[in-house]
């Protein structure tokens, strides 16, 4: 009798100590299931603010796509009210009176500048600066090549080169002189993607669709700039060249 009162009380402990645990654990269930219920919310809070943000970067980026229109739009317009601006007549501009040297002289000088000047594309810099000259006359081509000869743009050497316009090949910076009228297309072909910078003069056809163009006044020599072309052509230019460039 003793043992069987003794079974009794065990099987009474064990069944006690079952219910206990099952309790504890369904209380931790149940907590854990508070758990996941809140990390889920919060998981849904976050995907709600993404999505909100990922919608408002597509409307600032469709904003500054039309800003960046806008702005070059205005820059067209600036460098076209700068161009029809510029006195072209006799009338208001005078005649050179500079020797075929002298001009030479002057505008290999604003050469060196537009190399020092300009910054091309990672892709095309490679161990030099060359400039290419397109000219049926050697003054200009000898001239340069003096005034160039052991100068340095960026900190690489500047080579310069003579070309035929049925020959050009892409070069860091292009001149094209006034007796290779009716040659801009040819030459610009030749020129292929390459990013060069075309340095024209009056009376080139076409000047207006290189980058930058010298003219004479009485005794100076200046430059316009066509800043959109240089851009659009993957070119960056200082704000020494703009701030002496023509306005």
């Amino acid at each position: 009798m003793k043992n069987f009162n003794r079974g009794l009380h065990f099987l009474f402990l064990l069944c006690i100590s079952v219910a206990a645990a099952s309790c504890v654990s369904k209380k931790k269930y149940n907590e854990a299931q508070q758990q996941l219920t809140e990390q889920r919310q919060v998981s849904q809070n976050y995907r709600l603010r993404i999505d909100t943000l990922q919608q408002q970067i597509v409307v600032l980026n469709d904003s500054v796509k039309e800003l960046d229109s806008l702005l070059e739009n205005e820059k067209q317009k600036v460098a076209s009210a700068r161009t029809s601006s510029r006195p072209k007549s006799t009338a208001t501009v005078k005649k050179s009176s500079l020797t075929k040297e002298e001009e030479a002289g002057k505008k290999a000088v604003f050469m060196l500048s537009f190399a020092r000047n300009v910054i091309w594309p990672a892709s095309f810099q490679p161990g030099k600066i060359v400039i290419g000259v397109v000219d049926d006359d050697n003054v200009f081509f000898n001239q340069l090549k003096k005034t160039l000869e052991g100068k340095t743009a960026g900190g690489k050497p500047i080579e310069v080169k003579k070309f035929a316009a049925a020959a050009v090949a892409p070069t860091h910076i292009l001149y094209i002189a006034h007796d290779q009228i009716g040659n801009f297309a040819k030459i610009k072909a030749g020129l292929k993607s390459s990013p060069t910078l075309i340095v024209t003069e009056e009376g080139v056809s076409g000047y207006s669709n290189s980058h930058i163009n010298y003219y004479i006044n009485d005794t100076k020599v200046q430059y316009s700039l066509n800043q959109p072309l240089i851009e659009k052509a993957g070119l960056k230019i200082t704000q020494d060249l703009i701030k002496f460039a023509d306005k």
